[in-house]
C-alpha cells in the first residue's frame, strides 16, 4: 500500500510503499524535526482519487496536571427552574485538586430541534456532559469561587424562561480551575432547558397554496426522550404583510388531537387574496399541571392566480418496522402508511447493491409487507416506497439496522495491579474471544499512553466494527414524470447529543511507604509508555506484555485494537494509576528570556495518613537564585504546601531545577529543564547559491555586540529543486476530468514529464499502465468535446473560443512528439489547426495574447507557414508582456527562427527580481478573458523559452526557485491550467539542466573542519533527498566564521544558509520603512455587564497584570502589496495562548482584527503567522493568560518578506511585570 503523510502546509514529509500484514494492517514510524510545521498532518493510505485518511496534530504542548469535569445533576430542567452543576477537578494521579480557585462562566443558546429525521443512535439521556470547546452561546454571566478539599464545587445555574419564542434553551457552564501552580484548566458540561415537558412540529403539506385553497399540515408531538405524547394542539392561521407598513391579521382556526403515535394532521382554509404570506402557529394544551404548552411555528406562501403549486410533500407517508434493530435470520415487518387510499407502490431495497425491487397494491390506506433479514443485510439495509397518487409523488424511507454482531471481538487487557509507583514493572494479560466468548488468535496492537494527553485532543478513531462495517447509504435514483416532488424521510429523530462523560474514578489505595532520604529523581515523562503495533495472541487468545512505567505521576490508559485473519475486530481500554504518597510539582514556564525574573512555586503533597514534616530544597543550574532557600514546612494529612523561589536568567542556554522533598516517611525529588533565550530582535544573515562545481566559500559573520551564546547557523543542500514537485504531477493526473481545460491540463503533463524522466533515466514511480490508460481517455474525451468547426470551448455544448482551441491543439502537438497520435487523433488535430488559422485571417487586430498563444500553438502542431504572422508578432516585440512574448519565441524555435535568441534576451531585461528570486509579471488570464495577475503562467513559458536557448543562463535556477515557491499550499499552482504550464516550464529546466540524473556528494566545513557530508545518487532527487544540519553556538566562533561546501561529482548544488542572532540595539527595534512596517500593542481584558450579556472590554496595558489577567495582543501590518509574509510575535515567558477565544466575545472588536493569515503556528514562545498574499494593510489579534508572577521582557515582533531578506519590520520590545498574589511572597 502506498502510504503518505502530509504536513499542515500539505507538503509530504512521508512516502512509502508498505506492505500489509496478513490480518490487512500496516504499521509505520516517523521521526519528526524539531522544526516540523505545526498544525494538522494527514495520513493517507492508498492512491488517489481513493484511499483512507487518518489525522494527528503537531504542536507544542504542556500536558495538563489535572482535569475539569463539569456535569448537571440532571439531563436537562424546565425554563424557570434551577440547575444544579458540579464542578470536579482531580489531578490526573487521582488526587482532588482541593481548595483551588475556580471562575467559572454560564453561557446559553437556543436549541433548534430538526424534525423528520432518521432515528440516532444516541438519546436524550446521553445529553449531559463535558462539551470542551466552541461556541457556546451569549455568556450570562461570570463568577469566582473555590473547590472544598475532595476538589468538588456545586453552584446554582438558574434558567429562564423564553416567553417571546417559546424556544428550548441550551446552557452551558464554563469552569476554569486554577491550582497553586497559577496553571489554569477549564472544562465544560451542557445541559437543556426545555420550555415544556414536550415538543412539537407542525409541518405543511404543501409550502404554498391557492387562496381559496385548504392548507393542510402535519403536527408531531414527542417528549425529550423521544417518546410520542397525546396532545390537543390548536392551530391558528396567521396572515402576514411585511414591508413598510407590516400587518397581521388572524384566520380560520382549528383543533386537533395527536395520536397515540404522535401524530395528527388537519387543515385550514386560506382566503384573504391581500395576503401572500400566512403563518401556522401550533399551541399545545400541557399534558402535566403547572407545566406550559409547547409552541412551533411553519410558514405557507400564498400563490398569485396562474402561478404553478410547487407540489406536495410526501410528509403524510410514513414507512415504519417493527423493530429498531434486526439480526441475521429475523424477517422485518414493514408497514407504509399513507392518507392515500389505493396505491401502488414500488418497494426497493439496498444493501451494497439493489437487493430487492417489487410492485405492490393496497387497496387501503396502509400497505404491509414483510422482508428476509440475511447476513447480506448487514449492518443495514435501506428501504423506499414511492407511489404517484392525484398527480402527486408520496414516498418515504427507512433504514434498518442490522448490527454485524459476529465480526465483533471481545478484547480484555487486564494490568497486574490498579495502582503502581514510578519505574515499576507491570504485566498486562491481553484475551481476545469471538462474540459468543470463544477464545480466538489475533493481531493486537497495544498503546500505553498518558491519559493527559486526551485532554489536549480525545481520541478519534472511533469504532473497528463501524469502521470496517460502515453505515451503507441509499444510492437507488428515482424519478417522476411529475414536474416537482418532495421526498422525506419517516419517524421523528431525536437531535444529535454530547454523550455524557464516562468518569474515571479508580479507588486509591496507599502506597506502601519507604524511607527515602535520597529520593530517585523523576525527570523522564515520555507521553506514551508503551507501543507495539503487532502482539499475536495464541489459540487460547491470550498474550502477556511487560513493560516499566516512566517518571510521570499521572493516569496512564492502554489501548488495546485487534483483529483476525477473517477481520473479527474488537477493542478496549484499560487504566492504571502512577502516583506517589508524597510528591512535589513545580510551576515553572515553558521558557525565560535572558534577564528575566520568576518567582517559582515548589508544591507538595502529602497523601499519607499523618500530617508530615517535610524539607524542601531546590537546586538551580542555568538560572540564578535572587531569593529562596532550603525550608521546613509541616504538611496536613491530604493537603499540601507550596514555598516559593525568586529565580533570575542571567545568560543564555537551559535551565535545570530539581526540587526536593523528604520527609521521614517517604519521599520525592522532580527534575524539568527549559530554554533560556536570547532577547531582543531575530535577525538573519542568509546567503544562498547555486554550486555547478568546485567549492563555496560563505563567510557567516555575526556582529561583536551579540551575545554569542544565542548564534546558530542552519545549512541546506540539495540536489535539485524538484524534490517535491511531482506531488502536483498527482494532483493532475488524479483530477476528475470536466471541462476541455481541465482534460488538457491533465493529459498534457503526464506525457512531458513521463517522457522527459525516461529520458533521462530517472525513476519516477509513475506507472506506465495507468499513465497511458489516462492519457487515451483524455484524447477520446478532447475528441468527443471538439465542435463541428474543428475549435474547442468550455464544454461539448458551448461556442468554440480562440484560447482554449490553442490551448488544445498545442497540448496535441506538444504530446504528439513522445506519443504518436492515431490517423482519428491526427485528424483531431488537423481540424483544430485549420479553425486557429481561420480565425487568425478573419481577426487581423486579434488580442497580442490571443495572437501569441495561436501563433504557438500552429507552430507546435507541424505548421511550417508562419513567417508572416512570426514577422507580426517580431514587429509588436517591445509592446508584448512577458507571457505572449515568450509564447512567441517558443513557436519561433519551434519553427528554427533564429529571433527567439533576440526574444530571450528581450524578456531577460524585463526580468523582475525579488530578492535573489526572478520571476515575470502579466495582468491577463487568456483563458478567462479577463484582467487578472498571471506571473505563474508568464514566467512558466519564460522559464522554458530561456531553458531551450541556453541551459546555462545564471537566471534559470532563480526563476526555477520561484515558480516551486509560488504553489499553494497543497503543492499544486491556482488553477489546473497553471499546474500543467508551470510544470512544463520546469520540466524544461530540469531536463536542460540534467540534475535529475546526477551523481554528487557534498561536503561541508566549518572553519576547516569537516561538519557534514552526503553522496547524491540520480534517481533520489525525487525523494526530497536534502542535506540540512543545525550548528549551536557550541561549535561556532563567536564573530567570524567560514563556510566551504565542496560539490564533486555531476550536476548542480541548491545551498541556503541561515545564521541566527538576537539584536538588542534600539536602532532595530520599532524599525520599518514605507514598504513594510509594524506596531504591536498589548491590552487587558475586563468583563462588563451588557444588555444582560457579559463581554469584554479592551483596557491599554500599562506594563503590569496579574496571575489570571487575559491579556489581549494587537498587530497592524503596513506597507506595500507583496507575497509570502511572516509575522513573529514572541509573548512573554510566565504566559500561555488561549486556543478558545470564543469564551471572550469583544464588544467594539476593532475593524480588521480578523484571521488574514494563510497559515498560523502557536509556538511555546511566540506566535507565527503567514501569508500567502498581503495587500498592504493587516491586523492580527490572539489572547493570552498571565499564569507565572515575575518580571519577564517582550522581544520585539518582526515581520518580513520571505523571500527578501532586506524587507522587514519590528516592533517596540515592552516589559511586564506580575506581582506575587498576596497569598504569599519569597521564602
Amino acid at each position: 500500500m502506498h502510504v503518505t503523510i502530509s504536513d499542515s502546509t500539505d507538503k509530504a514529509i512521508f512516502d512509502r510503499q508498505m506492505t500489509l500484514s496478513p490480518t490487512g494492517t500496516l504499521a509505520g514510524e516517523i521521526d519528526l524535526p524539531r522544526d516540523a510545521a505545526l498544525g494538522y498532518y494527514t495520513v493517507r493510505v492508498g492512491d488517489p482519487p481513493g484511499g483512507l485518511f487518518a489525522s494527528f496534530h503537531v504542536e507544542e504542548y504542556r500536558k495538563p496536571e489535572y482535569r475539569v469535569t463539569v456535569t448537571s445533576a440532571q439531563r436537562r430542567v424546565l425554563e424557570g427552574a434551577t440547575m444544579p452543576v458540579t464542578i470536579d477537578s482531580r489531578y490526573f494521579f487521582g488526587e482532588p485538586v482541593a481548595n483551588a480557585k475556580v471562575k467559572y462562566r454560564i453561557y446559553h443558546e437556543r436549541h433548534y430541534w430538526w424534525g423528520g429525521e432518521e432515528e440516532s443512535d444516541e438519546s436524550l439521556s446521553e445529553y449531559s456532559g463535558e462539551d470542551s470547546s466552541g461556541y457556546a452561546g451569549d455568556e450570562e454571566s461570570e463568577k469566582t469561587a473555590k473547590l472544598d478539599a475532595n476538589g468538588l464545587l456545586t453552584i446554582q445555574v438558574p434558567t429562564v424562561v423564553d416567553e417571546k419564542n417559546f424556544g428550548d434553551y441550551d446552557y452551558t457552564v464554563e469552569a476554569g480551575v486554577t491550582d497553586a501552580a497559577n496553571r489554569e484548566i477549564t472544562g465544560r458540561g451542557r445541559f437543556l432547558a426545555t420550555y415544556g415537558t414536550f415538543r412539537i412540529n407542525i409541518e405543511p403539506i404543501s409550502y404554498a397554496v391557492h387562496n381559496g385553497e385548504a392548507a393542510r399540515f402535519r403536527v408531531t408531538a414527542v417528549d425529550y426522550d423521544n417518546h410520542p405524547v397525546a396532545a390537543k394542539v390548536h392551530v391558528q392561521l396567521k396572515y402576514r404583510k411585511y414591508g413598510r407598513d407590516p400587518q397581521v391579521i388572524d384566520g380560520p382556526a382549528v383543533d386537533i388531537t395527536t395520536d397515540a403515535g404522535g401524530q395528527g394532521t388537519g387543515q385550514v382554509t386560506v382566503n384573504e387574496p391581500n395576503f401572500m404570506s400566512t403563518q401556522l402557529i401550533a399551541t399545545a394544551t400541557p399534558v402535566q399541571p403547572g407545566t406550559r404548552g409547547p409552541v412551533d411555528t411553519t410558514s405557507i406562501w400564498v400563490l398569485g392566480a396562474g402561478q404553478a403549486g410547487w407540489g406536495e410533500s410526501s410528509s403524510t407517508t410514513q414507512l415504519i418496522a417493527d423493530k429498531k434493530s434486526y439480526a441475521p435470520g429475523d424477517t422485518a415487518h414493514l408497514s407504509l402508511v399513507s392518507d392515500q387510499p389505493g396505491f401502488y407502490a414500488l418497494v426497493l431495497v439496498e444493501g451494497d447493491t439493489l437487493l430487492r425491487r417489487q410492485l405492490l397494491h393496497a387497496d387501503g390506506t396502509t400497505l404491509s409487507f414483510d422482508l428476509p433479514i440475511t447476513t447480506e443485510s448487514q449492518p443495514n439495509v435501506n428501504v423506499s416506497a414511492l407511489f404517484i397518487k392525484n398527480s402527486t409523488l408520496y414516498q418515504a424511507s427507512k433504514m434498518l439496522k442490522v448490527p454485524p454482531a459476529q465480526q465483533q471481538l471481545q478484547v480484555e487487557v487486564t494490568p497486574s495491579k490498579e495502582v503502581f509507583q514510578p519505574q515499576q514493572q507491570a504485566t498486562y494479560q491481553i484475551t481476545t474471544r469471538d462474540f459468543a466468548g470463544k477464545p480466538v488468535s489475533a493481531d493486537v496492537s497495544l498503546g500505553v499512553v498518558d491519559e493527559a494527553i486526551y485532554s489536549l485532543y480525545p481520541d478519534s478513531s472511533g469504532d473497528m466494527v463501524r469502521a470496517l462495517y460502515p453505515q451503507r447509504y441509499a444510492q437507488a435514483q428515482t424519478d417522476s414524470s411529475l414536474d416537482f416532488y418532495f421526498s422525506g424521510s419517516a419517524g421523528n429523530k431525536s437531535p444529535m447529543l454530547a454523550m455524557r462523560s464516562n468518569r474515571y474514578r479508580p479507588q486509591l489505595a496507599q502506597v506502601k511507604p519507604g524511607n527515602e532520604q535520597k529520593p530517585r529523581v523523576r525527570k523522564a515523562f515520555p507521553d506514551t509508555a508503551f507501543w507495539q503495533p503487532s502482539i499475536h495472541t495464541d489459540a487460547d487468545g491470550h498474550a502477556t506484555v511487560n513493560l516499566n512505567f516512566p517518571d510521570s505521576l499521572t493516569t496512564w490508559r492502554a489501548t488495546a485494537r485487534a483483529i483476525t485473519m477473517d477481520s473479527k475486530v474488537g477493542s478496549t481500554i484499560s487504566r492504571v494509576l502512577v502516583r506517589k504518597n508524597v510528591l512535589v510539582r513545580m510551576g515553572n514556564p515553558r521558557f525565560l528570556l535572558k534577564g528575566d525574573e520568576l518567582t517559582l512555586p515548589v508544591i507538595v503533597h502529602n497523601y499519607l495518613d499523618t500530617a508530615k514534616e517535610a524539607t524542601i530544597s531546590l537546586a538551580v543550574d542555568g538560572v540564578d537564585t535572587v531569593i529562596g532557600n532550603q525550608q521546613k514546612i509541616t504538611i496536613p494529612s491530604k493537603g499540601e504546601a507550596t514555598a516559593l523561589w525568586r529565580l533570575r536568567a542571567s545568560h543564555v542556554g537551559t535551565a535545570k531545577l530539581t526540587a526536593t522533598a523528604v520527609t521521614d516517611a517517604e519521599s520525592d525529588a522532580l527534575e524539568i529543564t527549559f530554554p533560556v533565550e536570547p532577547a531582543g530582535v531575530a535577525r538573519s544573515i542568509a546567503p544562498s547559491g547555486v554550486l555547478t562545481g568546485g567549492t563555496a566559500n560563505v563567510p557567516i559573520n555575526f556582529p561583536a555586540n551579540t551575545d554569542a551564546a544565542a548564534h546558530s547557523i542552519r545549512i541546506d543542500v540539495s540536489p535539485t529543486i524538484a524534490g517535491s514537485l511531482f506531488s502536483a504531477l498527482d494532483y493532475l493526473t488524479s483530477y476528475p476530468y470536466g471541462c476541455t481545460e481541465q482534460t488538457m491540463s491533465s493529459y498534457l503533463p503526464n506525457v512531458i514529464v513521463s517522457e522527459t524522466l525516461a529520458r533521462l533515466k530517472v525513476p519516477s514511480g509513475i506507472d506506465p499502465a495507468d499513465l497511458r490508460a489516462k492519457m487515451n481517455a483524455g484524447l477520446e474525451r478532447l475528441q468527443d468535446y471538439q465542435h463541428d468547426d474543428g475549435g474547442w470551448g468550455w464544454w461539448k455544448e458551448d461556442e468554440s473560443r480562440v484560447h482554449m482551441t490553442a490551448y488544445v491543439v498545442a497540448g496535441l502537438g506538444a504530446g504528439a512528439e513522445f506519443t504518436p497520435l492515431t490517423p482519428e487523433q491526427q485528424s483531431m488535430m488537423e481540424r483544430g489547426r485549420q479553425y486557429l488559422k481561420q480565425q487568425l485571417q478573419q481577426h487581423p487586430r486579434m488580442r497580442p495574447e490571443l495572437r501569441a498563444a495561436v501563433v504557438y500553438a500552429l507552430a507546435m502542431a507541424g505548421d511550417k507557414q508562419l513567417g508572416e504572422a512570426f514577422d507580426a508578432q517580431y514587429s509588436r516585440r517591445k509592446d508584448l508582456d512577458a507571457q505572449p512574448l515568450a509564447m512567441t519565441g517558443l513557436a519561433m524555435l519551434q519553427a528554427g527562427d533564429k529571433r527567439a535568441s533576440e526574444i530571450a534576451a528581450l524578456l531577460k531585461s524585463k526580468a523582475q527580481h525579488q530578492g535573489e528570486l526572478v520571476f515575470w509579471k502579466s495582468s491577463y488570464v487568456p483563458t478567462l478573458d479577463t484582467e487578472y495577475p498571471n506571473d505563474t503562467e508568464a514566467t512558466a513559458y519564460v522559464l522554458r523559452l530561456l531553458a531551450k536557448v541556453d541551459a546555462n543562463d545564471a537566471m534559470l535556477p532563480n526563476a526555477a526557485q520561484w515558480l516551486m515557491l509560488a504553489r499553494n499550499s497543497g503543492g499544486w499552482w491556482d488553477s489546473t491550467e497553471q499546474t500543467a504550464t508551470a510544470l512544463f516550464g520546469l520540466v524544461d529546466y530540469l531536463a536542460a539542466s540534467h540534475e535529475l540524473s546526477a551523481d554528487s556528494s557534498v561536503e561541508v566545513l566549518l572553519n576547516g573542519k569537516s561538519i557534514a557530508q552526503r553522496t547524491f545518487k540520480s534517481g533520489e532527487s525525487l525523494t526530497g533527498n536534502t542535506l540540512s544540519l543545525t550548528i549551536d553556538a557550541a561549535q561556532l566562533a563567536p564573530n567570524a566564521n567560514n563556510l566551504q561546501i565542496i560539490r564533486k561529482g555531476d550536476g548542480r548544488l541548491y545551498w541556503s544558509v541561515g545564521g541566527r542572532y538576537n539584536s538588542t540595539e534600539k536602532k532595530d527595534y520599532q524599525a520599518g520603512s514605507m514598504t513594510l512596517n509594524l506596531t504591536r500593542d498589548y491590552f487587558k481584558l475586563q468583563p462588563v455587564q451588557k444588555d444582560g450579556k457579559v463581554v469584554y472590554t479592551l483596557s491599554p496595558l500599562s506594563g503590569t497584570a496579574q496571575v489570571g489577567d487575559v491579556l489581549a495582543v494587537h498587530e497592524a501590518i503596513g506597507g506595500a502589496p507583496m507575497r509570502y509574509l511572516m509575522l513573529e510575535d514572541p509573548i512573554p515567558a510566565g504566559t500561555e495562548f488561549i486556543r478558545n477565544e470564543d469564551s471572550y466575545p469583544i464588544e467594539q472588536r476593532p475593524g480588521g482584527w480578523y484571521s488574514w493569515y494563510t497559515r498560523s503556528e502557536f509556538h511555546d514562545d511566540r506566535a507565527a503567522f503567514f501569508s500567502t498574499e498581503f495587500n498592504g494593510r493587516q491586523e492580527i489579534f490572539y489572547l493570552i493568560r498571565v499564569v507565572n508572577p515575575g518580571v519577564f521582557q517582550i522581544s520585539p515582533a518582526h515581520v518580513e518578506a520571505m523571500y527578501q531578506p532586506n524587507v522587514s519590520a519590528t516592533s517596540d520590545a515592552l516589559r511586564l511585570e506580575v506581582p506575587q498574589p498576596s497569598t504569599g511572597g519569597p521564602q
